[in-house]
């Protein structure tokens, strides 16, 4: 072999380099995330429907570009304006670390009635949950405290094949 056939295999070996490397700048950076005042556990009750294998069903539809795609952390800012992000998936099998951040004036909730979490966020603080694995599907997750009403208090967590 000659060293012009040669040299797109070595290019292709380079790509295949640097793509490996980025993928694990990115889920290192994903990983690293900043440690909060509370750590909570969500369990899911043998009541709820990923405990007995129902699968939630989805409340709208969105598109790609509507979710944050994660790995195993997410930060979700709870604000007067409501949740940011309002949509995010991740791969089914794995549990997710979300650090809720208060940023209002007011108290609000971080709550997903199928996996039995309703934490609540005092105004100005930080919580972190750790949303167990769940079945795949779409969970709707919203704030129950007093005057969060309306669209921007639920987002939509996916679970993905």
């Amino acid at each position: 072999m000659t060293g012009i056939e040669q040299a797109p295999r070595r290019t292709l070996a380079a790509l295949a380099t640097a793509i490996v490397i980025t993928l694990i700048i990115v889920v290192s950076i994903a990983v690293a995330a900043p440690p909060t005042s509370q750590t909570e556990r969500a369990t899911p009750s043998a009541a709820s429907p990923v405990a007995n294998g129902a699968t939630p069903v989805a409340t709208e539809v969105l598109t790609a570009a509507d979710f944050a795609i994660i790995s195993n952390a997410i930060t979700l800012r709870l604000t007067a304006s409501g949740f940011m992000p309002q949509a995010f998936q991740y791969a089914v099998g794995h549990e997710v670390d979300a650090t809720l951040v208060n940023t209002d004036d007011q108290e609000h909730t971080f709550t997903i009635d199928e996996l039995d979490i309703d934490i609540a966020i005092p105004a100005g603080e930080t919580r972190l949950v750790t949303i167990p694995p769940a079945a795949y599907g779409d969970y709707t997750y919203h704030s129950t405290a007093p005057g969060d009403r309306g669209p921007e208090w639920e987002g939509l967590m996916r679970v993905f094949l």
